[in-house]
């Protein structure tokens, strides 16, 4: 006998769901980061009105560099009493990150970019020739302008561009920017220079990746030096939901862009997308 027809739209016409890389610059595992971006992709299930489970995978560019050839920034040289520093490339910061022992490393991000390219591409080669798409999250704030997505399934998801987006839609002029080492202030004022207008001020502070409730008054606080409709950003990728809550708290009134949770955001909504559209 025939088989009986599949309505339009039936399990026979559904596409499979999209999967989730989540893109590391140190090693792995980094639970830390993986599950805010598992509750991300499970909440833009959730979005599509759908149940679908998302495949989740997370690779590291430092995973299978052995010891020796770890690509390490020793500390930056200062510059001579009296002289200002060096311009500096704005995607070439010193990035901090952890080995899988939980060693903290510092690695510039021009070493990092083959090696997440790396990662990335064998990524793609793992999955092979099935037809689902893919949202490629890099966990890092950096600029990274030389890594490409390596097939038109994957969608490559930079925080910093993510945010660079929701500064535009909010109308930020202003902005102090929260970085986790002095190293990389003058990395982040050149990196958002150029999102922002030209007569826009700018400041920097350090906010460390897990500050403590004085480090988060010093942020306020030279937030409040700024013109009143200054925005906060807290640029850095692995600040929890709990450090941007409590940032609004302390500056009533003010924007705070988080750049790990706008990423997060982007990611929720990429997946419900591609969830309504496959189903």
């Amino acid at each position: 006998p025939p088989l009986p027809a599949t309505p339009r739209g039936g399990p026979l016409s559904r596409s499979p769901p999209p999967s989730v890389v989540g893109l590391v610059i140190g090693q792995t595992p980094r639970d830390d980061l993986a599950a805010p971006l598992r509750r991300a992709a499970a909440a833009g299930a959730a979005r599509s009105g759908g149940a679908a489970a998302i495949a989740l995978a997370v690779r590291g560019a430092l995973d299978g560099v052995c010891e020796g050839a770890l690509p390490l920034t020793p500390p930056p040289p200062q510059p001579p009493p009296g002289l200002p520093p060096s311009p500096v490339d704005a995607s070439d910061c010193p990035l901090i990150t952890r080995l899988n022992d939980g060693t903290p490393v510092t690695v510039h991000e021009a070493a990092l970019t083959p090696l997440l390219q790396r990662q990335l591409d064998a990524h793609a080669a793992a999955l092979g020739g099935r037809g689902a798409p893919c949202v490629a999250v890099l966990l890092c704030a950096g600029r990274f302008d030389g890594l490409r997505s390596p097939s038109e399934r994957i969608t490559l998801l930079r925080p910093f561009a993510a945010a660079a987006d929701a500064a535009a839609r909010l109308g930020v002029r202003d902005a102090l920017l929260c970085v986790p080492t002095a190293d990389q202030q003058p990395y982040a004022l050149a990196r958002w220079r150029p999102e922002l207008p030209a007569a826009a001020a700018i400041a920097t502070c350090v906010l460390p990746e897990e500050p403590g409730e004085a480090e988060l008054q010093q942020a306020a606080a030279a937030a409040r030096a700024l013109p009143a409709e200054a925005a906060i950003v807290l640029d850095f990728v692995g600040h929890g939901a709990s450090v941007t809550r409590r940032m609004r708290e302390l500056a009533p009134g003010r924007v705070v862009v988080d750049v790990g949770g706008e990423a997060l955001a982007a990611v929720e909504g990429l997946l419900a997308g591609e969830l309504r559209a496959c189903s």
